[in-house]
């Protein structure tokens, strides 16, 4: 007797040819997620990964029902860590999802004053060393290339170790992605001496960095 169509295709993508597959698993939990088991759903997605830990469509899924559940902290994580792998609808679910949404960091008690103004060059793994950023009052500007290019953002402090940048103007064809009023939400970390860690989230992209003062 033929096996079905399903299992030969299972096997032949090396998933699994014994027991629940890949395809077995995303079914049952698609069913689940349905008739509102978003719980039972999200460990049946969890064994799929298990098999298959790069299917991003099936990390969507299990995003989309952490959303039912109220994770969206950890729903957005996946997001993102889908996207990272070359899923194109992530990106529709972080705007609708995470757009405005602060990622949780564990802050340590720190004193973040000195990072208020002054003259920040970046972490040793900026390319470009001669990159620095001078921050006075409520203006931000950003240097590239030994001053070939600058970038100026409005500063607004949300609390001493939380910020705000609005998007003024560029010269930096790099950046010909932003457009005025664009918001950036900057996290400080962790203060060391005359450095700090951050985490900047532009439109729901994440990324983490060091600023390093100089004057």
């Amino acid at each position: 007797m033929k096996q079905p169509l399903i299992i030969l295709i299972t096997c032949i993508f090396s998933l699994t040819c014994s027991g629940q597959s890949v395809f077995d698993y995303i079914n049952t939990a698609n069913e689940k997620a349905n008739n509102g088991d978003c719980k039972g759903a999200i460990q049946d997605y969890d064994k799929a990964l298990e098999q298959k830990p790069d299917f991003t469509m099936v990390m969507n899924m299990k995003a989309l029902c952490l959303i039912e559940l109220n994770e969206t902290d950890q729903a957005c994580d996946l997001f993102r860590k889908a996207k990272e792998m070359g899923s194109g609808k992530s990106s529709e679910y972080i705007d609708k999802y995470c757009a405005n949404r602060k990622t949780k960091i564990e802050k340590k008690n720190v004193n973040c004053k000195m990072a208020h103004n002054g003259k920040f060059k970046y972490g040793s793994n900026q390319s470009d060393t001669t990159a620095y950023i001078e921050r006075k009052g409520n203006k931000q500007t950003e240097y590239y290339e030994n001053n070939k290019y600058q970038t100026e953002f409005n500063i607004k402090w949300i609390s001493d170790c939380e910020y705000e940048l609005t998007f003024i103007n560029t010269n930096d064809p790099a950046l010909n992605f932003l457009t005025k009023g664009d918001k950036l939400t900057i996290i400080i970390s962790n203060v060391n001496d005359k450095q700090y860690e951050y985490q900047s989230n532009l439109n729901g992209m994440i990324s983490t960095g060091t600023h390093i003062k100089i004057e």
